[in-house]
């Protein structure tokens, strides 16, 4: 049974958003907000059906393909046909009203999107004509190089001979979907024969082919084998795949391909004009209030938990889990409006069939995935750059596997998009050069810098430096400057790498050559006193300078050493020295060490003088 507590802070927020003013509002719903959460936050929390109205009764719907077969389209149409209504009680997307509704800036690229699709449609490509014309779209077609449509195999020529109304829906929806999200985008139909395992072949086609945006709005119960299938489809390195989580809700189950570690699962909301929104948009989680529809969610019982998924407790989910990302799927409220000549004209038609292609060609709009990551596990490294979506459920479980909630949750993953910053393309790298100094010199103990100056093709551009290589005794600075005062002589190979936010990079080697100092004396040493018998000589008073800077005075360790007749004589180690009066006819000389740390010591050795009496 409905949480009565629970339904009734949903109404009561509902009413607030209709009668308050915008500023008050956020203020209102911030409170309202902490209150829902509170109750469904927990993982053992009781059981939930918190459900929040739109503002109008939701019309009939229906599943548009059925599920005999392995696989089945998540695609669902409104019975009552009111296409391109937008009031309060009909509503329908418009390309323009998905750009402001996920913000999404202008693109010019042309990176290919490849709907994969069951059996043949023969009129998609002039459907999807009469789609773009209707909304001032750029003409895709087969002649202007933007539409191509392909069997299994890759073979224009070569057809599904099978045709399936529900399947041409689905197509006619996936088409108009990636149109609406990416105007200037590529399309690769690829037709498969079934809607069996024909479907993967169909995904190795389109990445055989090129496409770097795969989209998959099929899905069926999960497979003891599938790891063998992720292994064998979904494997491409700078492929997104995209796939739709159903239109069961929670207590659909999970399915499978969404369920793979490798392909982003996207599910599905509920969205519509709300001025009193920051946004301009009021978007909640897609489930009825019956809880029979909604997007798909839960927790595999085959794939082991990704490493990407840390953000969802053990608890409530030991295993990986699907949403990783949604968008509108309510063919009610952010349905759009597709033709199809086959089902005589327009119709609005939603279901995460819907919102995966739409964030597929988002995707796309942003640019090419980066080979060297997993499109998956990228989007949750950037977490914060998608709309969080707090309210309603897709179905009956204790937890945010079915509750929408602050931060991830089953029915909505990390949200919707929030323009394109939370795909993974990777900008084109700025050019830097770096300035080489040249081999640098200098002596042991001695202070230096080296600048090593680095441009960014962009001016203004941070840029971080680091060294390898360096002296012991110095280091480098912020600003590429390295500064100090070398301890130990030798030449050293320093490579320095200079780097900016844009992945910009350039590296840069140069030679360090430490030597000691040479101790230069002033004036020759020489001994000063009588040379004779008992008399006190002296070693003359000296001065010493480096050679490696002129005119710097050093004040090095003096020892003196005197020799008799070239023999040291022990104990005499001043500069003065009393000549014993048994030296008579001998020869006395000396011999000065001067030393200084990091420096070559100076030595000095006298010719040898002959005693007189």
């Amino acid at each position: 049974m409905v949480d009565s507590r629970q339904n009734a802070a949903f109404a009561r927020i509902h009413r607030l958003r209709r009668s308050c003013r915008p500023a008050a509002t956020l203020a209102v719903l911030s409170a309202a907000v902490a209150i829902v959460v509170t109750m469904v936050a927990p993982a053992n929390a009781s059981t939930i059906h918190a459900f929040r109205p739109m503002s109008s009764s939701p019309a009939p719907t229906s599943k548009v393909c059925s599920t005999a077969g392995k696989f089945s389209c998540f695609a669902e149409r409104k019975t009552t046909r009111t296409p391109f209504v937008t009031n309060a009680l009909n509503f329908t997307l418009t390309p323009a009203n998905i750009g402001a509704a996920y913000n999404l800036p202008a693109s010019t690229l042309t990176n290919t999107v490849a709907i994969i699709d069951a059996f043949e449609t023969a009129n998609a490509e002039s459907d999807l004509a009469v789609y773009r014309a209707h909304y001032r779209l750029p003409a895709c077609t087969t002649a202007n190089g933007c539409f191509r449509k392909v069997g299994q195999r890759g073979s224009p020529s070569v057809l599904p001979t099978e045709v399936d109304e529900g399947w041409a829906s689905e197509t006619a929806l996936d088409l108009a979907s990636v149109s609406a999200a990416c105007p200037t985008c590529h399309i690769l139909l690829v037709e498969a024969n079934s809607n069996g395992d024909s479907l993967f072949a169909a995904v190795k086609t389109a990445t055989n082919l090129g496409a770097k945006f795969v989209t998959m709005s099929w899905g069926g119960i999960e497979m003891t084998t599938q790891a063998s299938y992720d292994a064998a489809y979904f494997n491409v390195p700078g492929v997104a795949y995209f796939a739709a989580t159903g239109d069961s809700g929670y207590n659909g189950g999970t399915s499978y391909p969404a369920s793979s570690p490798k392909v982003i699962a996207v599910g599905g909301t509920s969205i519509e004009p709300d001025r009193s929104e920051v946004r301009g948009w009021y978007e909640q989680a897609w489930g009825s209030a019956d809880l029979t529809e909604g997007g798909g969610s839960g927790c595999s019982t085959v794939t082991a938990k990704p490493a990407f998924q840390s953000v969802v407790s053990k608890t409530v989910c030991a295993k990986r889990a699907v949403s990783d990302i949604s968008a509108a799927a309510d063919p009610n409220f952010g349905g759009i409006s597709v033709y199809e000549s086959a089902q005589g004209g327009w119709e609005q038609i939603g279901g995460t069939s819907e919102a995966a292609p739409l964030v597929a060609a988002m995707y796309a709009s942003a640019g090419v995935p980066d080979p060297r990551l997993a499109p998956v596990s990228s989007l949750y490294a950037r977490a914060s750059s998608f709309n969080d979506i707090l309210f309603n459920a897709n179905g009956d479980c204790p937890s945010v596997l079915c509750v929408a909630a602050k931060g991830w949750d089953g029915p909505t993953g990390l949200g919707t998009p929030n323009g394109v910053r939370g795909f993974g393309a990777i900008p084109t790298p700025n050019r830097i050069s770096i300035h080489n100094p040249g081999t640098a010199r200098s002596f042991t103990g001695a202070r230096l810098t080296v600048n090593t100056i680095a441009t960014d093709s962009v001016l203004g551009t941070k840029i971080t430096y680091t060294a390898t290589g360096l002296p012991p005794g110095t280091r480098m600075y912020a600003n590429g400057t390295i500064i100090g005062n070398p301890t130990a002589p030798r030449t050293y190979v320093i490579t320095v790498r200079a780097t900016d936010a844009t992945a910009g990079a350039a590296t840069m080697k140069f030679s360090w050559v430490v030597t000691n100092h040479k101790i230069v004396a002033t004036s020759k040493p020489h001994i000063v006193g009588t040379l004779k018998r008992g008399a006190t000589v002296r070693v003359a008073p000296i001065a010493f300078r480096s050679d490696s800077v002129h005119g710097a005075a050093l004040r090095p360790t003096v020892a003196v050493r005197w020799y008799v007749d070239g023999r040291i004589i022990r104990g005499a180690v001043h500069s003065a020295f009393k000549i014993p009066s048994n030296y008579r006819g001998h020869r006395i000389s000396f011999r000065i060490v001067a030393s200084i740390k990091y420096d070559t010591s100076y030595s000095y050795q006298t010719a040898r003088s002959v005693l007189i009496k």
